[in-house]
């Protein structure tokens, strides 16, 4: 006779099998998500992200790992297996300028000719931009627009003439596709409006370093011995030349040598004394004494506390450009005097006539304005836009 089964081994019998149903359910349900979510990379401008979605809309995607799209923005996508990457160029301003009027052009990607295009400005038959057709647009880009003119560029003695559409001295470089550094000198203020006519002259400076050994002399020295006879004399320790390898730095303008200075000295070999024993009553010869020179004076005015007046510009350089002195331009540190004036390495503070102070500089470079006496002072800033913004200002330049 078969007995039935207790009442509470019925309830745990029930509460296993609900347990493997759920378990089950579970691992169907968490195989199934992973198998159908998909991973996503996302590129905005360089700034890579990544995650993981079920989602397939590119909008919903974008709006999961938290990137807002504009309208101008160029979004691109590839799927392949089981990863979507998604590419996203966000769109920047562009000015396009022509006499009085400015357009502001929305735009992710392309060149000049886009962006004019987009403005809706054309180009007539005696008009120019001041950059190439085909250049590559970027943030805050300024585009002007306005009529030829002629110039003659002089570089390193090659002269020519050429029409350019009217815009600043650095610009119409640009446009010619003459390269120009932060060392090099013009006659002219870059940032200046050229003119009909006008006339650059471009000096190219370059910095060569050269090593070289060069010998050191010896010294001579007497001892006197009664063991010699009078007016003999006999060397007992030959001398010898030492060695210094020295790494000269050279300023190169227009292909010529200008000037070096000594930047480093290795000794290779001291130089040995040369010793020489004499009677008692020889008298060595004395070297001559040199006449002392007297110690330059500065120039009146010159020193700490000094205060110049006059104007400021503002400059910018090339990714890797080098400065006078061989310093890397830094934007709030670096700016460009003419060395005679101001010393390189002097600490200098510039305010404005009415007397806000616009910052405390390093003179690190130098410049054709500078030279010329144009400008008292050319401030390194970071980008074009801030050099045209700040434009040019009567200022005092007081050295520290």
């Amino acid at each position: 006779m078969m007995k039935n089964f207790e009442p509470g081994i019925k309830s745990n019998f029930k509460k296993a099998v609900s347990l493997v149903l759920v378990t089950t359910v579970c691992t169907v349900s968490v195989f199934s998500v992973g198998n159908l979510s998909h991973k996503v990379n996302v590129d905005v401008d360089g700034e890579k992200l990544s995650t993981l979605t079920l989602n397939e809309d590119t909008d919903k995607i974008l709006s999961q790992v938290g990137v807002k799209t504009e309208p101008n923005d160029i979004v691109t996508r590839e799927d392949e297996d089981n990863e979507i990457n998604i590419n996203v160029k966000k769109s920047f301003n562009v000015y396009v300028k022509r006499g009085e009027d400015t357009v502001t052009v929305e735009i992710a990607e392309g060149t000049v000719r886009d962006a004019l295009e987009k403005s809706g400005i054309p180009l007539n038959c005696d008009e120019g931009a001041n950059y190439s057709l085909d250049d590559k647009v970027f943030p805050d880009m300024n585009i002007v627009v306005a009529p030829f003119i002629m110039i003659t560029v002089n570089v390193r003695g090659d002269i020519g003439q050429y029409f350019v559409p009217q815009c600043s001295v650095i610009d119409a470089l640009s446009y010619l596709n003459i390269d120009i550094s932060s060392e090099d000198i013009l006659n002219v203020d870059a940032l200046a409006e050229i003119y009909d006519g006008m006339e650059i002259n471009l000096n190219k400076v370059e910095y060569t370093e050269e090593t070289v050994d060069e010998e050191v002399p010896f010294n001579t020295v007497y001892r006197k011995s009664d063991l010699i006879k009078d007016d003999q004399q006999k060397i007992t320790t030959p001398g010898k030349k030492g060695l210094n390898r020295v790494t000269y730095r050279k300023v190169i303008v227009d292909g010529k040598e200008v000037s070096k200075e000594a930047i480093k000295t290795e000794v290779i070999s001291e130089p040995v004394d040369e010793i020489v024993v004499t009677s008692d009553n020889h008298q060595e010869d004395k070297p001559k004494e040199e006449t002392p020179k007297p110690t330059p004076s500065k120039p009146s005015g010159e020193g700490e506390g000094r205060t110049i007046v006059g104007s400021a510009t503002a400059y910018t350089a090339l990714p890797g450009s080098r400065t006078a002195t061989g310093t890397t331009p830094r934007q709030g540190v670096t700016v460009a005097v003419n060395p005679k004036k101001i010393p390189y390495g002097s600490r200098i503070r510039i305010t404005t006539m009415s007397g806000r102070v616009i910052g405390d500089y390093t003179a690190e470079d130098t410049g054709g304005a500078l030279m010329s006496g144009s400008a008292v002072v050319d401030i390194y800033m970071s980008s074009r836009s801030a050099c045209m913004s700040f434009g040019r200002q009567q200022v005092k330049v007081t050295i520290l």
